[in-house]
């Protein structure tokens, strides 16, 4: 009787499945090794040891850095200004080093600034190398101020008998006006503020009239609103949203500050500064910065001497927080004892790092703590994004502050220096890491060819989960894994 052969149970699977098998584990191997939120771009080097760098306009599209000699605390070799393409790597090709002081950038980034405080002769156009020579126009000059665009400038000749505007790169004569009555130093970038103040927008100026200050167009001169202020005049500042100005006043006993809605010329409010427990205004200064949006105003009171100042949101001392919306209402912050203050970009944020002890963030809009703890962390904020340098040079989230990446030196061999001396700084949604301190106390001194690398990083995708879909990676993945399954059904009869 003849039997019956059985069955063979066991794994089988045909050649096609063992491709993808192996296809959609590799292709998963590759979605968690780029899983982070940022990578590295490019790595720009210079010829010797970088000293600061950024990314140079709104855009970003352009990186620069400072370098000196063969160590940072040489300072019998000029510095170089070094400018690449962020997005290539390439160097951009003219030569930036001038027989002045150290080099700045404009507010935009748009030029390079050469020279003393308030007394630079030569602009160096940043895309193309254009170098512009303010004696050309004015052959002397006392002082000059770039428009917030960068597309005029402010010229006060050495005779001090009219102040000029001219329009950039041209130098074209557009408007003449009376001589200022005040200079005030401002520290963003390296120039002397005087009137005609220009719009962020440079459609109008706020200029000097008998005891106002009157809002004119730019080019044409025709007024559209009139500014009374009472005492001395000592600064105006205008809102980055072009929509609210300040006026700064000096009185026998105090300071005042009136805010004025530009379009419709009504007072939003007035802020009294006393001079107690100091003597007369002449024993302190007071500096106003609005936020980034134009929603709030930050006041500080400084004593003379001290050294206290704002320089693009960062505070030496504590600021008097102002709200804009709706009205000028003071913010209650209950901080005290901290030693660095910043506001991040959106100027919703108050972020206080104190010598000893944890950071801690204010909600500006209600007044309330909106995290901190015994934690540490850097000041280098971003709009959503900043870094904390204590715990493993991390990426964070502003609001949290949660870690959402960690510069690991193991995963990106090659792209981070072997050093803690490094900073990243964050602008916009990327962020730059560059060598910080003196190669001859830095770790990064055994190997000097660090110190002269900037390393961009970009952000290839979202923080929040869906940001996956972002990644080419992912989608390869899921193309092998259904690739598996319709394989592997195909073989359930074998």
């Amino acid at each position: 009787m003849g039997g019956v052969a059985g069955r063979r149970w066991g794994l089988r699977f045909s050649l096609r499945t063992l491709i993808f098998f192996v296809m959609a584990l590799g292709s998963v191997g590759l979605v968690w090794w780029d899983w982070g939120p940022w990578a590295p771009s490019a790595i720009l080097e210079a010829d010797g040891p970088v000293s600061d760098a950024q990314f140079v306009g709104r855009e970003h599209h352009y990186v620069w850095a400072k370098r000196w000699g063969a160590h940072f605390g040489e300072m019998n070799s000029l510095p170089e200004m070094v400018i690449w393409d962020a997005y290539t790597g390439k160097r951009l090709p003219w030569n930036l080093q001038r027989k002045v002081e150290p080099g700045k950038l404009s507010t935009t980034g748009k030029y390079i600034v050469w020279g003393v405080a308030g007394q630079p002769q030569i602009l160096t156009r940043v895309s193309d190398g254009l170098q512009i020579d303010l004696s050309k126009a004015v052959p002397q000059i006392q002082t000059w101020s770039l428009s917030p665009g960068d597309g005029y400038i402010n010229v006060l000749p050495a005779q001090r008998d009219r102040t000029l505007l001219l329009r950039l790169p041209g130098m074209e004569v557009v408007r003449q006006f009376p001589p200022p009555s005040f200079l005030n130093y401002q520290s963003s970038n390296l120039t002397e503020r005087f009137a005609p103040f220009v719009s962020h927008d440079e459609q109008w100026v706020a200029e000097e009239d008998k005891g106002a200050i009157a809002i004119a167009k730019l080019e044409s001169g025709e007024r559209l609103q009139t500014l009374p202020y009472a005492g001395t005049l000592s600064n105006v500042i205008i809102a980055p949203d072009d929509k609210t100005i300040a006026l700064l006043e000096e009185h026998k006993d105090r300071y005042g500050i009136k805010v004025y809605e530009i379009q419709t010329g009504k007072l939003v409010g007035e802020i009294t500064v006393e001079s107690a427990p100091l003597k007369s205004p002449n024993d302190f200064i007071v500096l106003v910065e609005f936020s980034e949006h134009g929603n709030f105003l930050f006041v500080n009171k400084v004593q003379n001497g001290t050294g206290g100042m704002i320089y693009f949101g960062h505070f030496r001392d504590l600021p008097e927080v102002w709200s804009l919306e709706p009205g000028l209402k003071k913010i209650k912050l209950a901080y005290v004892g901290h030693d660095v203050v910043n506001i991040n970009p959106t100027g919703d944020l108050l972020i206080a790092s104190p010598v000893i002890g944890g950071t801690v963030a204010w909600d500006l809009k209600t007044g309330e703590k909106k995290w901190g703890g015994q934690e540490r962390i850097s000041c280098e904020a971003g709009e959503k994004y900043g870094t904390n340098e204590w715990v493993g040079d991390s990426v964070i989230e502003m609001q949290t502050p949660r870690a959402l990446f960690r510069v690991d030196a193991s995963r990106w061999r090659g792209w981070v220096p072997p050093a803690t001396q490094y900073k990243i700084r964050p602008q916009g949604d990327d962020f730059l890491m560059r060598p910080e301190g003196s190669t001859k106390t830095s770790e990064a001194a055994e190997d000097p060819q660090w110190m002269k690398r900037v390393v961009v990083w970009r952000q290839r995708r979202p923080v929040e989960w869906w940001g996956c879909f972002w990644m080419w990676e992912v989608w390869v993945a899921g193309v092998f894994a259904v690739g598996l399954g319709w394989s592997v059904w195909r073989d359930r009869r074998m």
